[in-house]
């Protein structure tokens, strides 16, 4: 199996129930020494055992598959998400919800999240392609303020281009009345988390 081929070349224990419930240790480990132009790795002991491309594509392309499945395609995958990062859906409502209406001097909020975290917030978001969260991977939430009708917009970047959710109520997230996401922010997990 794959799993034997990379414990093999990677001394990981057969054992180890941490590297063989996901594919998420050997994607993280893989893809960064690729994103850093790094070679695939060998065997400490035995330099011409190594990870083959053929082996790092299949791990990619289950990964890309494990997460697509836990995050968005499973019936349940919403649900889970909101159950295990809904709290800090309720803190960005609340945060938006200051900011506006003048009872926060705070401009610019950054936070920093792992791949897990950041695959929660784009199932919440109902992404409408899952892919695996990268390293620097970011999404980026922008409040704006209507020149003319002087009203509240949000604009949901990921990756650097707007984010497309399979919602209906947020659709293309340019732009969107602050009113509509914040509704549907409450709707998930209820103003203050309280649902």
């Amino acid at each position: 199996s794959l799993f034997q081929a990379l414990d093999s070349i990677s001394s990981v224990p057969p054992s180890s129930t941490s590297f063989h419930t996901s594919w998420d240790h050997y994607f993280d480990n893989l893809s960064a020494r690729l994103c850093h132009q790094k070679p695939l790795p060998c065997h400490p002991d035995d330099p011409s055992l190594c990870v083959t491309p053929e082996n790092a594509n299949t791990v990619f392309r289950l990964g890309e598959w494990e997460y697509s499945y836990i995050y968005r395609d499973s019936p349940d995958s919403l649900k889970a998400s909101i159950g295990s990062f809904g709290v800090w859906i309720a803190e960005l409502a609340q945060n938006i919800r200051d900011a506006v209406a003048g009872k926060s001097e705070v401009a610019y909020r950054h936070n920093v999240a792992h791949d897990g975290s950041l695959a929660r917030l784009l199932s919440i978001l109902q992404v409408d392609v899952m892919v695996w969260p990268g390293m620097g991977s970011e999404v980026v939430f922008e409040v704006w303020r209507g020149k003319d009708d002087r009203g509240w917009y949000l604009r949901v970047l990921w990756g650097g281009r707007v984010l497309r959710s399979s919602s209906p109520q947020l659709g293309v997230l340019d732009m969107v009345p602050l009113d509509r996401a914040l509704s549907y922010f409450d709707g998930l997990v209820g103003v203050g988390a309280s649902k």
